[in-house]
């Protein structure tokens, strides 16, 4: 089976001129700062991977799918059209940090004309890795050869062993189309955190191994939801920073299933089952996927459970956001009787109130700069609530790139904020090391810092 990759949109990338200080070295921690990560994933060019682990022969393959926008690289003209080229290194170590494989890339792209070369296109490959079963490092360094800025990133790599004797599965490869041809079948990946961006499904490709000629395969996937959470609208406290906000929802347990499909077929010859199937896709917002593979025959039955969480973003809501997000961020600029009279407004009559206000504060300017912001920070910050409803990308909205960050063992971090001679520290803490999602430390900001932002935005 081949794969085969188009250059397919991805969220728009906004570049940040700025680059982060980084992180505090008086810290013995590999781990970078949540934040600073984020921040210069606008400002250098940056990618998007995805891993798929398959047996190979006696040992474990890695294919690492690799998507780097357009829009953050530099393109020059050249002849018709624009280019830009970048290079890419793998470099894989064990767990005595010694290197054990390396690999380098090198891609050209060309543009036809100037707005396809700041589009939300991509540029899309594929590398592989047969490794022995183990945890390994790795690092991916990008360079933009003409800008000459480099990207880093770094993560921890459990190669699975696939054992010969028992039935055994890969991970799974998220799929936006198949494409049949003489050739054979062409699977278009998509990342996790574009799934909000297909229309109708998305489709799964795994690998079973040791399967036997006969054997009954049955597959069940369910989407579940996470506990409704009630949020009492009044009990948030106007014109202060977000301490109260809705609470993270990635470590919560599910209760509700509201879909479950069943396939049952019988495996026609023994060893390697390859499965492709397509699946409606789960709802907007928070959602946990439940993948149940029973193998059956006459003597045995194995069961392999596999499970994953995707946020998915309303795709109304995906480029701009709506009347009800806009409502509740700027509670943090209003006045309680400006946010009272806002809140009861609907529809097209909210809009008008929004638009009333921003004619005394700033005029229409300073409202697409805060709802610029707003989209930012859902790129930002979103991971199993929209980003601008984080206390992280609530306070970039308000107050802005924090001029220096400071992390402590990747479970705290604190933002500084300077204004004159003084530096003003926001403290932020990481709930759950398993999940990227901070909340802000109560009382850790200063009132005349908020102050001070909040006046910026009210200013006439």
């Amino acid at each position: 089976m081949r794969f085969c990759f188009s250059k397919y949109g991805l969220i728009t990338f906004v570049l940040y001129a700025t680059v982060l200080a980084g992180c505090s070295s008086g810290y013995n921690t590999e781990i970078e700062c949540y934040s600073t990560t984020q921040f210069r994933k606008h400002s250098l060019p940056s990618f998007s991977t995805y891993l798929m682990n398959v047996r190979s022969e006696n040992d474990s393959r890695v294919d690492i799918y690799l998507q780097m926008p357009y829009r953050n690289l530099r393109f020059e003209r050249v002849g018709d059209g624009y280019k830009a080229s970048f290079s890419v290194t793998f470099i894989i170590r064990n767990e005595g940090k010694e290197i054990v494989q390396t690999k380098e890339l090198d891609r050209s792209i060309f543009a036809k004309n100037y707005e396809e070369s700041v589009s939300s296109r991509f540029d899309a490959s594929l590398q592989s890795f047969v490794l022995k079963p183990s945890e390994y490092g790795m690092e991916i360094v990008s360079i933009d050869n003409l800008s000459q800025l480099r990207y880093k990133q770094s993560t921890r790599l459990e190669v699975k062993k696939f054992p010969d004797s028992i039935v055994t599965a890969s991970t799974i490869l998220l799929l936006d189309t198949v494409i049949a041809d003489e050739n054979g079948l062409s699977l278009r990946p998509v990342f996790p955190a574009s799934l909000s961006r297909l229309k109708d499904n998305f489709g799964i490709f795994q690998e079973l191994y040791n399967v036997g000629a006969g054997d009954t395969v049955k597959i069940i996937e369910s989407y579940f939801r996470s506990k409704q959470q009630n949020i009492d609208e009044n009990s948030f406290v106007y014109f202060t920073p977000p301490y109260r906000v809705k609470m993270n929802m990635c470590s919560d347990e599910v209760d509700s299933m509201y879909y479950k499909m069943d396939s049952t077929f019988i495996v026609k010859k023994n060893g390697l089952q390859q499965l492709i199937q397509f699946y409606p896709l789960p709802s907007d917002g928070y959602n946990k996927l439940d993948r149940t593979i029973i193998i059956s025959n006459k003597s045995s039955s194995d069961t392999i459970r596999l499970s994953n969480n995707y946020f998915l973003r309303d795709k109304m809501l995906q480029s701009s956001p709506s009347f009800q997000e806009i409502t509740n961020t700027m509670r943090y600029i209003l006045r309680e009787a400006e946010y009272d009279s806002l809140a009861i407004a609907e529809g097209e009559g909210r809009n008008i109130r929004i638009n009333q206000f921003w004619e005394t504060h700033g005029g229409l300017e300073r409202r697409k700069e805060f709802e610029q912001r707003m989209r930012e920070a859902n790129i930002l910050f979103t991971e199993c609530i929209n980003g601008a409803e984080t206390p992280m990308g609530i306070v970039f909205i308000i107050c802005g790139i924090p001029d220096y960050i400071e992390c402590r063992g990747g479970s705290m971090e604190t933002w500084f904020y300077t204004i004159g001679e003084r530096s003003f520290p926001i403290e932020f803490r990481r709930e759950n090391e398993n999940i990227a999602y901070y909340t802000m430390l109560p009382f850790s900001v200063n009132d005349s810092l908020w102050q001070y932002f909040v006046d910026r935005w009210r200013r006439k």
